[in-house]
């Protein structure tokens, strides 16, 4: 490691300063240890808390089964709507079967340029009165 220590034109205090910097060599070695010794205490209660069981876990899976039915439920919705559509439905209705997506209207808005609004300075409302 290096330690950057300012020099000047005098020789006795640029040993003064030096003798300083390796005074100060304690102080960083016990500054050292004490973050060293509280990472350690950081990493064991972090052990303690991962080892501890996942208190809402039951509700969790049984949220999720649900979750899977509801979806398996609305994609049988969907598809029996697509098989029992009957041409004259079709015909009448020209909105497609699935709703339109926001994520998709958002991607097509960003990709379009603003318009370019004409510069009107203060000058302008001058030359408008004239």
């Amino acid at each position: 490691m290096s330690y950057p220590v300012s020099l000047g034109d005098d020789a006795r205090g640029n040993i003064t300063r030096l003798d300083n910097a390796i005074d100060n060599f304690a102080e960083r070695i016990a500054d050292a240890e004490n973050a060293l010794q509280n990472l350690e205490q950081q990493k064991q209660a972090a052990e303690v808390e991962v080892a501890k069981p996942f208190a809402q876990e039951e509700e969790l899976a049984e949220k999720s089964a649900r979750l899977a039915e509801l979806n398996a439920l609305l994609n049988i919705d969907r598809d029996r709507s697509s098989s029992q559509d009957t041409p004259e439905e079709s015909e009448e209705t020209e909105a497609p079967a699935t709703r339109p997506s926001v994520l998709a209207a958002l991607v097509e808005k960003t990709n379009q340029p603003e318009p370019v609004k004409p510069f009107r300075s203060y000058y302008d409302k001058d030359s408008d009165a004239r």
